[in-house]
């Protein structure tokens, strides 16, 4: 159908798709008598002109003519479309399709820019707000005053710590005592205190933003040798000082004054032996001997278990000695090295508890090693710097007891010894009454 110049080929094809999604009876081909009939009412209705069915036949292109639609049908049919005249519906379709349409490739194009963009922004912010704040923490561990009031003490023993940090740079710093749980402290105090209830060596440190700000060690003292029931996190404890030139442990006459009864269940059947002081020592080139025995059964645990421990500034030496059949839950720590029972051979660690057992740990040479009776049973290299040699803990499964105890240090000088060291006489040892 040919047009005239206020009616290009583009416009009237628009009007047909708005004519036909207004009149909504789905694909013009398919549309019969009816159809053309109840568009004629609806634009009747709608625009008060009336069009015949053989004028929008020709319109739609059912009925082939060279002839144009008059104004006055264009104009009906844009009223039918909701515009005020043929002309109003030119001039938006117009001025809809002077606006630029962006295909599929631009708009990735320009989320892809936009992204990029929102990414360099929020990179930006991240360093800046990263080195404000490294700037920040600069400015409080140069600025911090931090100290601790003494450095060693006895259980129980409490910690002082004076501090003095800028509210205006920080509100909360964190103490941490080794690898214990952080404790949270408000810049606004300026004193902290915390008790130690088992001996030791400690290492802790104030930190901001997990930023050490300033660190310390210092000692938990046992007073000679102290016994410490029951082990773990269970309380109350109970303290009781032991005497010295004896057999290490406690006596009959002991637990029955102190109530401590190891027929309770098993996690209560653990007491500890600490005898934590400066032994003159470098945990790089020492010595331990020791006779140990562990008679004692506790609740439905069967394995008669002991622990040593030798205890440095920066590392622990630990052997988890047991009783034949139970060698799979020996193990040994060496600094950072552990070794468990369930997978290494570890029967030598198996011992008979009923009997007093000799052992020596010792390190020469930058090699630790274990002998048990006189045979060395394992050895292994060490790593780092132990430092000084702070202390002896010895753990039982049960009472135990401890016959003799005695560390040389690098020059193979007794710098402690306590106990009794006739029976470390290899013939003598073997003939130790299992009751002495």
């Amino acid at each position: 159908m040919k047009t005239t110049s206020h009616q290009s080929d583009k416009e009237i094809e628009r009007l047909r798709e708005l004519v036909s999604q207004k009149f909504n009876f789905g694909d013009v081909d398919l549309w019969g008598h009816y159809q053309y009939e109840e568009l004629t009412a609806q634009i009747m209705q709608t625009s008060g002109v009336l069009i015949s069915q053989n004028t929008l036949k020709r319109f739609f292109g059912k009925i082939k003519s060279k002839s144009t639609a008059s104004k006055s049908t264009l104009n009906a049919l844009a009223v039918f479309c909701g515009f005020d005249s043929y002309y109003d519906f030119v001039q938006k379709e117009v001025a809809k399709s002077n606006k630029p349409v962006l295909n599929s490739r631009e708009v990735s194009t320009i989320w892809k820019s936009l992204f990029a963009a929102l990414a360099v922004i929020a990179l930006a912010v991240f360093f800046v707000k990263y080195f404000y704040k490294q700037k920040r923490i600069e400015k409080v561990i140069a600025n911090a005053e931090i100290h601790q009031v003494v450095n060693e003490g006895n259980v129980p023993f409490t910690q002082i710590f004076k501090y003095k940090v800028d509210a205006n740079l920080v509100d909360t710093i964190h103490f941490q005592e080794f690898d214990k749980d952080l404790i949270s402290l408000s810049t606004k105090d300026s004193i902290f205190s915390y008790m130690h209830f088992v001996p030791g060596y400690r290492v802790a440190k104030f930190m901001v933003n997990g930023q050490t700000i300033w660190n310390t060690q210092y000692k938990v003292n046992s007073k000679g040798w102290l016994a410490v029931y029951p082990w773990g996190g269970l309380e109350p404890r109970k303290y009781i000082p032991l005497t010295e030139g004896e057999s290490i442990g406690l006596t009959e006459k002991q637990m029955l004054k102190h109530n401590i009864d190891f027929s309770l269940p098993e996690d209560n059947g653990w007491i500890s032996y600490f005898n934590m002081q400066n032994f003159k020592a470098s945990g790089e080139d020492f010595e331990l001997q020791t006779i140990i025995k562990n008679q004692l059964n506790t609740g439905s645990q069967q394995c008669q278990d002991a622990i040593i421990s030798v205890e440095c500034q920066d590392y622990l030496y630990n052997v988890h000695f047991t009783q034949f059949g139970c060698q799979k839950f020996a193990d040994i720590e060496v600094g950072n090295t552990k070794l468990f029972g369930d997978k290494n051979d570890f029967s030598a660690l198996a011992l008979d508890m009923n009997q007093w057992n000799q052992i020596k740990l010792a390190v020469r040479a930058r090699i630790f090693s274990i002998e048990v009776a006189g045979e060395k049973v394992f050895e292994c290299p060490i790593n780092g710097t132990p430092g000084k040699v702070t202390g002896l803990h010895f753990r039982f499964r049960g009472r135990g007891n401890i016959k003799y105890a005695a560390i040389k240090n690098g020059e193979d000088a007794v710098v402690f010894e306590d106990g009794n060291p006739e029976v470390l006489s290899q013939n003598q040892f073997h003939a130790v009454n299992e009751n002495d």
